[in-house]
């Protein structure tokens, strides 16, 4: 959606972005023929057409991205009372710039991350020399209980499509 669009009009070959406070008009692009995509300039919402069905497919852009969660300490268990912190690396690729993910956006299990920083994550494993976002979070603000096996990676690139990820993770019971 564009900024300030609360509502959108859709026709088979239009479509126009409105501010439903005001009413106003705040944008517009014509659809392409059935077969092809119109974006919305952020690039989280795609539109296709389905001239047959008289009805546009509204789409929502997501790419899942590699991370991987750390801690300090010899266990690797999580002990949700604990106020130590969890780093959590979303791994740069050569089709996922970790420099153009918003970082205010990423959250782990719900939570926001206490700080964030571009660097390369130390492991021969990724070696590949892409920078990668480093992500800093409380324990305590997980939204994780006893039992949880996973936990959801979410956020945003700074042009609008959602990324996501699920890491493994042990709950001390």
């Amino acid at each position: 959606m564009l900024p300030g669009t609360d509502l959108v009009a859709v026709s088979l070959d239009r479509l126009e972005f409105y501010n439903w406070r005001t009413l106003r008009a705040v944008g517009a692009t014509d659809l392409p023929a059935s077969g092809s995509l119109a974006f919305t300039l952020d690039g989280a919402l795609a539109y296709a057409p389905l001239p047959s069905r008289d009805a546009v497919a509204v789409l929502e852009m997501k790419m899942a991205v590699s991370s991987r969660l750390t801690r300090d300490g010899a266990s690797k268990r999580i002990s949700l009372s604990s106020k130590e912190t969890l780093r959590l690396t979303i791994l740069g690729e050569p089709e996922c710039d970790a420099a153009l993910i918003d970082a205010k956006s990423v959250r782990l299990a719900g939570a926001a991350p206490l700080r964030s920083a571009i660097g390369h994550f130390p492991d021969p494993v990724d070696s590949d020399g892409v920078p990668d976002l480093i992500l800093d979070f409380q324990v305590k603000d997980l939204r994780l209980k006893p039992g949880d096996t996973e936990a959801r990676v979410q956020g945003a690139m700074t042009y609008g499509v959602r990324i996501e990820a699920v890491v493994k993770v042990q709950i001390e019971p």
